[in-house]
């Protein structure tokens, strides 16, 4: 060549492939989104603070059920807790439907089914415990035997949730103007008692029968009036998108049909997973799943 011996001093020749470097062709190792981040650290603070809550209020709960528990207590609130499970709201909102007023039953589906994929999305994702098991009436040993109902995480009640928003819900529905505007105003303060008594007797009958502590139930009922609020802002549009594609040509309906499948199917990929596996993930799916067939079409939304 020209260079017999090599090349030139002055000439630069290639540098050793450092460990950098080869690490460059590798795939990295890990990954790390600050936006992730942040969002764990706004859950793990929000969890410790519900559980400090938690645990204050789960700590005098033995003191009120010793002086309170009757047998007569007892009945009436596992009578009121029942009206608040799901299996309850199946049978209730159709006979609703079928006996009292049609026109509502799209929101009032859609609301319970919001609330039950809501209450169960945030049990799964704080992941915040029960009152021990011992604590409910009947119950021997802080074991909780397999097939227990109300095995899964406490934080917030979904009974509590549903109570609160479902009742008022209809009671806006059915007065939808202010009081004083009514020839009869006693009706409207007669269903708002009856709504009040509804949600207190099923948010009571969980912390009475031990399976809510307080601060569970307080979550509830104040997520619940949020979700309330909003509905409220919205339910009109809904029930007007889903009667439009019942009523509409064949294309019309395809479409809505389509976005509520593709929209269910999303809420069930972004649902948290717990391991082991609890009641929640299956009740977030089977509420969509059952409730499309109820709402038929008959009348408008007030």
């Amino acid at each position: 060549g020209l260079w017999p011996v090599g090349p030139p001093a002055h000439l630069p020749t290639a540098a050793p492939e450092g460990a950098g470097a080869r690490a460059m062709k590798e795939a990295p190792s890990s990954y790390h989104f600050p936006l992730a981040a942040g969002l764990v650290a706004a859950r793990d603070t929000a969890r410790r603070y519900l559980l400090r809550q938690i645990t204050v209020t789960t700590a005098w709960m033995p003191t009120v059920h010793c002086q309170c528990r009757t047998r007569a207590l007892t009945a009436y609130f596992r009578a009121a807790t029942f009206c608040g499970e799901e299996e309850f709201y199946l049978l209730a909102i159709p006979a609703y439907m079928w006996l009292l007023d049609a026109g509502n039953a799209v929101t009032l589906v859609a609301l319970f089914v919001f609330n039950t994929y809501a209450g169960n999305w945030l049990k799964n994702l704080m992941g915040l415990p029960r009152p021990p098991y011992a604590m409910r009436p009947g119950a021997v040993g802080d074991d909780v035997p397999a097939g227990a109902k109300d095995a899964d995480y406490g934080w917030p009640s979904t009974h509590a949730m549903n109570a609160v928003s479902l009742p008022f819900y209809l009671l806006r529905c059915a007065f939808p103007i202010a009081v004083w505007d009514y020839d009869h105003p006693w009706r409207m303060g007669l269903a708002g008692a009856a709504a009040a008594a509804w949600a207190l007797s099923v948010s009571l009958s969980r912390i009475y029968l031990g399976v809510h502590s307080p601060a569970d139930v307080q979550g509830g009922m104040m997520l619940g009036a949020v979700v309330l609020r909003l509905w409220l802002s919205a339910h009109r549009g809904l029930a007007q998108w889903v009667e439009s594609g019942v009523t509409a040509p064949g294309p019309a309906q395809l479409d809505v049909a389509l976005w509520l499948t593709i929209g269910a199917a999303l809420l069930i990929l972004a649902h948290p997973v717990v391991s082991p596996r609890t009641s929640t993930f299956l009740e977030s799916v089977s509420a969509p799943g059952v409730s499309p067939p109820l709402p038929l079409p008959g009348g408008q939304v007030r």
